[in-house]
């Protein structure tokens, strides 16, 4: 039997070019590099921005101290799953003492101002002009950003046991 399939010939570069490949190598470093960049700069967002959240809302808190009562109350409330019976007794608890805090704020504020105002000028009367510049527009914006406000001007909001202006109301 004749066989009609063309016989085979050994490959050569001349009848059959083989492809150029990139050295495999090259390729696997650049991928890795890039890959270990990413996972950096994502490190690095994400650690930012969770600094940031954290950063405002720790000096939110310290700005608005009420706040602390409900986020308090509300994480004991929940993680311990407390009946009705319990959120009954235990919640007037918290509105009291947090109105005792409440009180102590008020009565410490102007210790605090005076203390921190003392601190201004004493440092203020070593500068330069320039820098008492500085050195107050820092520290107005430290007041204003970071330390808690004077209780009397920020009055207490709705909290149960006290009044909008405050004031101590009926508990509920």
């Amino acid at each position: 039997m004749s066989s009609t399939l063309p016989a085979k010939t050994p490959a050569t570069s001349e009848t059959s070019p083989l492809p150029v490949v990139a050295p495999k190598r090259a390729f696997c470093s650049r991928a890795l590099i890039v890959a270990v960049v990413i996972y950096v700069a994502g490190v690095a967002t994400g650690s930012g921005g969770t600094f940031a959240w954290l950063q405002h809302h720790m000096f939110s808190l310290m700005r608005k101290p009420h706040g602390f009562e409900k986020i308090l109350y509300a994480s004991m409330k929940s993680e311990l799953n407390l009946t009705k019976e319990q959120e009954a007794t235990i919640q007037p608890i918290f509105s009291q003492r947090f109105r005792e805090v409440d009180d102590l704020r008020r009565e410490v504020h102007p210790r605090f101002v005076s203390l921190f105002a003392g601190l201004e000028s004493e440092v203020a009367g070593h500068l330069t002009p320039e820098q008492k510049e500085t050195w107050h527009a820092r520290w107005k914006h430290l007041r204003e950003t970071t330390f808690p406000p004077d209780p009397d001007l920020a009055p207490t909001p709705n909290l149960p046991g006290k009044t909008a202006s405050g004031e101590p109301g009926p508990s509920s």
